[in-house]
């Protein structure tokens, strides 16, 4: 991540920075990157770049990790329950009657539901706002190409099989959706479909 020496820059200077990181992460791949473009862009010595950041892969991470931040930023926050938190719930006594176990049943179902439509918004709203970006040719490459190196480790091990399985979903369809803009609308419309098949 960056220095203290780059976080505590004057904002002008700290924004000519991060803009023309932007600009040249958009351009082409981070094995296409070069230091050199940055800093003429940025208007900074070669040597100001590396006390800012160890290398070309810590600027990226640092400029991906805003991006995120900004294009999680208005995204809906309110989630249902997850299967697995509902499990987590204390379960109906012994002498529990069948019309108790099977409202039970049913408010799994409805939580399930619910979480089925906020990952498939959440998702709609993150592509949305991705393409109407700056940041969209930034998430392009990401996608295309830099996504195996800095894929942040999403295993939860607490996590139940079932959300593990939407979230998975739904970032493939968010993948999609960034690599063949024009048909982002399919790809949103089979990720509903397909979510309709998680049990």
């Amino acid at each position: 991540m960056p220095s203290s020496t780059f976080l505590n820059l004057p904002a002008q200077k700290k924004a000519r920075v991060e803009q023309a990181l932007l600009d040249e992460f958009s351009r082409a791949p981070l094995s296409q990157a070069q230091v050199s473009n940055i800093v003429a862009q940025a208007q900074i010595a070669r040597g100001a770049f590396y006390r800012y950041f160890d290398d070309l892969n810590d600027a990226y991470r640092y400029l991906l990790c805003q991006a995120l931040r900004d294009l999680h930023h208005d995204l809906p926050s309110s989630a249902p329950r997850s299967e697995a938190q509902e499990s987590e719930t204390p379960s109906s006594e012994e002498g529990s009657t069948a019309r108790e176990d099977k409202a039970g049943e049913n408010q799994q179902a409805d939580n399930l539901e619910k979480l089925k439509l906020s990952a498939y918004q959440k998702a709609h709203a993150f592509v949305e706002q991705a393409q109407q970006s700056r940041y969209y040719q930034l998430m392009y490459w990401f996608y295309h190409e830099n996504n195996a190196s800095f894929a942040p480790s999403s295993f939860q091990p607490e996590e139940s099989p079932t959300t593990w399985a939407i979230a998975t979903l739904s970032h493939a369809a968010i993948r999609e959706c960034l690599l063949d803009r024009d048909n982002a609308h399919l790809y949103l419309a089979r990720f509903r479909e397909s979510l309709e098949h998680v049990k």
